[in-house]
């Protein structure tokens, strides 16, 4: 009895096992034809790709440029007339006025000609005065007496020209500033600057940095929409958070050739803010695009040679040729082929082609 028992209870335990694998087969067959039915479906839905809007352009963007600062006025002082420098009377980092003595020169020939006109002159001048008197009384016929003027105001315009170049041996600021450079001490021969500068011994550099010169070079998608007067900001890296209010003085009205950038100047007020010249500086300006549809960048598809966007219509992708414009490095204007409000699919992935479906997920 004992024994058949056992044997009935074995064999429930055969039976139970073997129902539950007839369950667990079951069950994975179900879930096998459930997922491929799912993926079916998700098949004939499509893949999923980001959708996004054509947005309407002409807005305003802000866009920062770098720029470079310069003084207002800078000029490198020369010597008209050769000499010895006597005297110098300023250095490197010193301000100066408009009119203040800068330099002094002796150039010895030039006195030399003043006094050798000087002398010139006087004598001239008691020849004409003694040429009338005999022109009037008739002992000197009237073409001599003419001759002795001429000779005169001859000897005069000499006389004024030996002075005016006697008077280059002072050598004032042309206008008021820093010196920002020296490079003679007295005793020093300078030159005449007459001809080619690189030859020519410089004096000292002056510039006005009072008010400075902030050149920006503004590219060809962005020259168009700049006008005198347009609002600036300026900063430097060094003090990143002091915004200057600035506004466009300048702006040349012409591309650069090689470039294609134009040169836009904006004058900054520099006599509390303390930039110095040749400082990297930050310029922002606001720009208003042309009035094109604009999409992102990754909307822009290359197929065959062509610039294409894909239009998602009903779930379906619609390949159209389209002419693109300039981009600020997120969006890319479209002269022709969309309009604002349609919906553009983004990183189209390259085996999708016109007419496919896809499961839009929208941006």
């Amino acid at each position: 009895m004992s024994r058949r028992k056992t044997q009935l209870v074995g064999a429930v335990f055969v039976l139970v096992a073997v129902a539950a694998v007839a369950v667990l087969y079951l069950h994975r067959r179900a879930s096998e034809r459930a997922g491929a039915d799912q993926r079916q479906r998700a098949a004939n839905l499509g893949p999923t790709v980001l959708v996004t809007k054509v947005e309407k352009g002409g807005a305003s963007r802000r866009l920062t440029l770098p720029g470079e600062a310069r003084p207002f006025l800078s000029t490198t002082l020369y010597a008209k007339i050769p000499g010895y420098l006597r005297e110098i009377n300023t250095d490197k980092g010193l301000s100066v006025k408009k009119g203040d003595v800068l330099a002094i020169l002796w150039s010895p020939e030039t006195e030399q000609d003043v006094r050798a006109a000087e002398t010139d002159f006087n004598l001239r001048r008691q020849l004409a005065a003694r040429a009338e008197e005999l022109a009037r009384v008739g002992v000197m016929s009237r073409q001599d007496h003419e001759v002795a003027d001429a000779q005169l105001r001859t000897s005069m315009e000499t006389l004024r020209r030996t002075r005016e170049l006697h008077s280059y041996q002072v050598i004032e600021a042309p206008f008021s500033g820093l010196v920002t450079a020296r490079y003679a001490d007295p005793g020093a021969l300078i030159p005449a600057a007459t001809g080619s500068t690189q030859a020519a011994q410089p004096i000292v550099d002056l510039a006005d940095t009072s008010t400075l010169r902030i050149t920006v070079y503004l590219g060809q998608d962005a020259a168009t929409s700049i006008r005198v007067g347009d609002p600036a900001v300026v900063w430097t890296d060094d003090q990143p958070n002091r915004r200057l209010q600035a506004s466009v003085s300048r702006i040349s009205g012409q591309l650069e050739p090689r470039t294609r950038t134009m040169l836009s100047e904006i004058w900054l007020d520099n006599r509390n803010v303390g930039i110095l010249p040749g400082t990297f500086v930050h310029v922002e300006v606001n720009v208003t695009t042309p009035p094109f549809p604009t999409v992102p960048d990754a909307a822009v598809i290359v197929r065959s040679g062509q610039v294409r966007a894909a239009v998602v219509e009903n779930n379906k992708i619609r390949l159209v040729p389209i002419s693109i414009g300039t981009s600020d490095g997120t969006r890319i204007q479209v002269k022709e082929g969309l309009k604002p409000g349609e919906l553009v699919a983004s990183d189209l992935p390259a085996e999708l082609d016109d007419g496919a479906v896809i499961q839009p997920v929208y941006r």
